[in-house]
């Protein structure tokens, strides 16, 4: 072999020594290596980027551990520095930490050289930092470092710690052993982020299962799932924005099941610190999370051909059913019949006349309950309706729509219904707010004693019916064949109340499929745990109570009018001596609610900004014009308009025809 002229340079300051450690190919290597040692060549030398022939080696060298051993000990013996540096402030033991062919013993052989393992580059990375970052990374590699002492926390220049690289890769086993290390877990970068936050980011990018796993593994640890990034948002915000940002956008539900998945265990942890909040705060946090589903979801740019929804007000379900793939959480324009207009005031006007389609028991959706006042709860009688399932199931996603959109229907739900959509156990007691006479029936028998109970000779079964047809049906297995006992009576008494609160299961699967669309079981999962039943029931439905006092407070006026002015004052002594039925009426008149806000009229909403209730004043009424004596709303922005009445009693008259006639047509005047 031709002997190369000892340390003869390359344009790039590499020597054939250089280029000897530098071959991708590794036949041969070995010897060339102390061929060149032998005829003098440098293992000190540096090329132009400031690297020796060992950085080569370290960053080119296959899967042979042999290979890199017999080599660098070559080179080592030739007094190469372990531990010198390139232009970046790299070692070979960084650079063998990036590379993926690398293998555990690899490492060792380095580190046994005394290679310095906590050594920083300029933009301050150290070996664990480059490993971490190897999506060829391991358990075992990061076994090898921590046992030579390697510091698991040290950050980059960046502040970017080994658990936050891990969590970008999402390797679950070597993410596992730096937390076993004590690797600080809300460790925070100069974007803000922490580790939790990368691992959001990546699932939502890739929108895949892997590293939902890995979640729990760092709430397990302690991880902040309240802990902001620069730009304000929660890991829960990053997972759900990266990852409609890097889909289609929700063409089903608006939570996914992958997203889903991925978001409940933080969901779960966040809930843990509101459990002792008020309940202001638990309806801000459960619609906050919508609302945070609604803005990640949001298209990147405009849709100029959005679907609208077209709805005849004699025939509300018969006209939405067809059109129920147009029901999306971005739905913008409402149709009545040929009645036109914009805004929210559609929309809050769409609930109260779906509410009210929905619970006409001709359709057999839904039941009264005997209760005082009387509750919805899912229709027990047999439907032969082929359409049943499909109207269940828009009623589910108008339930969903309707805490979307932090609306209120205008009915109340049985409690055992609101506990079948919260996912809840029943308890007997529930059965008094289903049927209070059945209820009362059976506490009788708890006065009963153990003769009493036997003489009645009841067993755990009891005769149903089902198309006219009756059946036994069996509360446990072999239940005709078990008596029931004073000792056994709580169990029976039970188990019958769940039967008879128990909706149908395929009418209840269908309702629960359209509400899971608006409303994922990650947060319905998570609300569970902190809210109660009377809790959702207030959120679906808000309170039976207006308080004038606080309406009054927190009402603006216009330029013409002041508390103060005649009109308004004959208008609030009106409103003062308006039964409750009647006020509801007039708030759905002035703003298409029909209650008042969660939190009082201080929180007074529309299109998501804060538009307080509004009194306008207008020009006297004319005789030749009817219309002009009758007062006017705007429900988009809870604006009243009440024309300057010459009297009181003209103010009522007018003020009550208009609620009580239902004049809810809308224009665009």
């Amino acid at each position: 072999m031709r002997r190369a002229p000892r340390d003869a340079c390359d344009p790039f300051g590499a020597t054939p020594l250089h280029n000897a450690c530098l071959a991708r190919r590794s036949a041969g290597r070995e010897g060339m290596i102390k061929k060149l040692l032998n005829d003098g060549h440098s293992a000190k030398k540096k090329d132009t980027a400031g690297m020796t022939p060992l950085h080569n080696l370290c960053r080119t060298v296959g899967r042979s551990i042999s290979e890199l051993a017999s080599c660098s000990s070559h080179l080592l013996q030739a007094r190469a520095d372990v531990n010198a540096r390139d232009k970046s402030g790299r070692s070979p033991l960084m650079l063998l930490c990036a590379n993926e062919s690398t293998l555990p013993p690899m490492l060792s052989t380095l580190l046994g050289h005394r290679a310095n393992v906590n050594a920083r580059d300029k933009r301050g990375r150290s070996p664990l930092l480059c490993l971490c970052a190897n999506e060829k990374v391991s358990s075992e590699m990061i076994m090898v470092l921590l046992e030579s002492r390697a510091d698991v926390n040290q950050q980059s220049n960046q502040l970017v710690s080994p658990l936050h690289d891990l969590c970008s890769n999402w390797s679950l086993p070597a993410a596992h052993v730096l937390l076993q290390a004590r690797a600080n877990v809300n460790a925070v970068s100069k974007m803000g982020t922490t580790p939790l936050h990368e691992l959001c980011a990546n699932i939502g990018d890739y929108q895949c299962r892997d590293g939902v796993q890995q979640v729990s593994l760092l709430l397990e640890a302690g991880a902040d799932v309240a802990k902001l990034d620069d730009e304000g948002r929660r890991p829960c915000e990053v997972l759900c924005f990266n990852f409609f940002q890097n889909g289609d956008g929700p063409a089903g539900p608006l939570c996914p099941e992958v997203l889903d998945s991925a978001l409940s265990p933080l969901l779960l942890q966040e809930v843990a610190q509101l459990r002792c909040k008020s309940f202001q705060a638990k309806a801000e946090w459960f619609r906050g999370v919508l609302d945070m589903l609604l803005v990640s979801s949001l298209p990147p740019y405009p849709d100029f051909d959005l679907a609208h929804l077209e709805v005849h007000r004699d025939q509300v379900l018969q006209s939405m059913c067809p059109q129920m793939e147009h029901l999306t959480p971005h739905l913008e324009e409402i149709d009545f019949d040929f009645e036109t207009g914009q805004g929210s005031g559609l929309t809050r006007e769409l609930f109260v006349v779906f509410s009210s389609e929905m619970a006409n028991e001709n359709y057999n959706l839904f039941v009264c309950t005997d209760t005082d006042p009387p509750r919805l709860s899912l229709s027990p009688r047999p439907c032969v309706n082929e359409y049943r399932n499909s109207y269940l199931q828009l009623v589910g996603k108008m339930i969903g729509f309707a805490l979307l959109k932090e609306q209120h229907l205008p009915v109340h739900f049985a409690k055992p219904f609101l506990k079948e959509l919260l996912e809840m156990d029943f308890s007997f007691e529930d059965l008094m707010d289903f049927d209070p006479e059945l209820y009362r029936r059976l506490v009788q028998l708890r006065a009963y004693d153990e003769e009493g109970v036997l003489a009645l000779g009841l067993n755990f079964s009891l005769d149903d019916s089902h198309f006219g047809k009756r059946r036994k049906v069996c509360l446990v297995l072999g239940g005709e064949e078990i008596p029931v006992t004073k000792g056994n009576l709580e169990v029976y008494l039970r188990l019958y109340a769940q039967h008879r609160m128990k909706s149908d299961e395929k009418a209840l699967t269908s309702l629960k499929r359209g509400f899971h669309d608006f409303c994922p079981p990650a947060l319905i999962q998570a609300a569970r745990t902190f809210l109660t039943v009377e809790d959702f029931d207030q959120l679906l439905s808000g309170t039976d109570s207006i308080d004038v006092d606080d309406w009054q407070r927190h009402t603006r006026y216009d330029s013409q009018g002041t508390p103060r002015t005649k009109v308004v004052r004959w208008f609030w002594e009106v409103v003062r001596s308006m039964s409750l039925q009647q006020r509801k009426q007039l708030l759905r008149f002035a703003t298409g609610r029909t209650c008042a806000p969660i939190g009082g009229f201080k929180l007074m909403k529309s299109e998501d900004e804060h538009i307080p209730f509004t009194i306008a004043l207008k020009e006297q009424p004319v005789q030749a014009k009817v219309r002009s004596s009758y007062p006017t709303a705007a429900t988009c922005s809870n604006l009243l308009q009440l024309p300057r009445y010459k009297s009181k009693a003209e103010l009522e008259k007018y003020l009550s025809a208009a609620i009580n006639e239902q004049m809810m047509a809308f224009s665009e005047e």
